[in-house]
């Protein structure tokens, strides 16, 4: 994902509130910084269990994206990109979420939608 116009400071911040972590963190631009998010742990908040089984991984679940890019836009960056949007507001995103859930997430044959992505142990 790419975050623009947002401090490094600030991602890290709301990293570390969430208890996420990076896989990659490399500032593309003065105003453009591209990342790649995992859970914190296999068995903390936001870590998803594998399809097929109940293993869990650091893989980051939806819940989590979702509450990474709002806080983001919430937060001040001009615009969050990754390869199933491109949002300027918290509102474009709001209104985007019933689009994304639809997405199949999965392979061909074992369809996965990110609605279904509940593969976790997020607690609201």
């Amino acid at each position: 994902m790419k975050v623009y116009g947002i401090m490094e400071e600030a991602i890290q911040e709301t990293m570390d509130a969430m208890d996420i972590k990076e896989r990659s963190f490399k500032r593309l631009s003065k105003n453009c910084i591209q990342i790649s998010l995992r859970a914190g742990t296999s068995r903390g908040r936001y870590a998803r269990r594998s399809y097929r089984s109940h293993h869990y991984s650091v893989s980051l679940c939806w819940h989590g994206f979702e509450r990474f890019i709002r806080a983001m836009l919430e937060q001040g960056a001009s615009r969050v990109h990754t390869s199933l949007g491109d949002w300027t507001s918290v509102g474009a995103f709001q209104d985007d979420l019933t689009r994304l859930a639809n997405v199949n997430v999965g392979s061909m044959v074992h369809h996965l939608y990110l609605y279904e992505d509940s593969k976790c142990e997020c607690i609201e």
